[in-house]
């Protein structure tokens, strides 16, 4: 579907699983180039033709930087990154300790801003690319126990407008994506205590797949997109659209 994406050079973090496992393998099978970044490494079957591993937190950039240091040494360039890590613990605000608000801050938004940083600086001279930010409906909508975690997603919107503002001028699009109830290892405790009250929220009664999610993460990374920056694309299957999802269906 994204021509344009074939040769290109990606790096993905939060690589391991989920949404990000199959974000790295779409982006291959569009024909890129992935750098796929993971603290532990990939669930399973890591043989993705295109895609090299990299074990690496990313609040440690030196890995990375060496990566694209020899990107530079060899005239070539990095197109697309695809901001996918982060951390989520479950935090009453009253019980919210400094080491919650460290890890998830540190991870979530200075980590990932000083990655785009680096990634951006790389970009300027380079013709531009794309940046795209994993950020969570959380960031519009928090959940109870959740809230320091839901301030990290807003802020990493807000920050996602000004790194799209101030990098415009050198061809650098920025944008986010929410994803929705998608089942997934972080997601899968909360889905099996209370499924069916959750898709009552959800104007398509349904949960999102991680396939769907990558799909959105491909359309904002490739030239399709090339008039749209500073957005946040919501991938919820309409949570946020209206109070009473339910009432259209009887």
């Amino acid at each position: 579907m994204y021509p344009d994406l074939a040769g290109k050079r990606v790096t993905v973090t939060g690589a391991a699983q989920g949404i990000g496992l199959d974000i790295v393998r779409a982006f291959a099978n569009a024909g890129a180039q992935v750098l796929a970044i993971s603290r532990q490494g990939p669930e399973g079957d890591a043989a993705i033709d295109g895609v090299e591993w990299l074990a690496c937190d990313i609040r440690k950039l030196e890995p990375l930087e060496r990566k694209l240091d020899e990107l530079e040494a060899r005239g070539e360039r990095m197109h697309v990154l695809v901001n996918n890590a982060g951390v989520m613990r479950r935090a009453h605000l009253l019980e919210a300790s400094d080491d919650d608000w460290v890890e998830m801050f540190d991870t979530n938004v200075r980590a990932t801003f000083r990655l785009s940083q680096r990634f951006a600086r790389h970009m300027k001279p380079r013709g531009g690319g794309a940046i795209v930010n994993a950020a969570s409906f959380a960031a519009t909508l928090p959940s109870v126990g959740h809230g320091v975690y839901a301030a990290t997603k807003a802020a990493l919107v807000s920050l996602t407008r000004s790194m799209a503002a101030e990098w415009a001028p050198w061809q650098i699009r920025v944008n986010a994506f929410s994803p929705g109830v998608i089942p997934t290892r972080m997601t899968r405790p909360a889905l099996d205590r209370n499924e069916a009250r959750m898709l009552e929220s959800i104007s398509l009664r349904r949960t999102g797949s991680t396939a769907e999610v990558a799909a959105a993460v491909l359309f904002l990374a490739s030239d399709t997109s090339s008039y749209i920056t500073g957005v946040n694309l919501d991938v919820t299957g309409g949570k946020l659209i209206v109070q009473d999802p339910g009432s259209a269906w009887g």
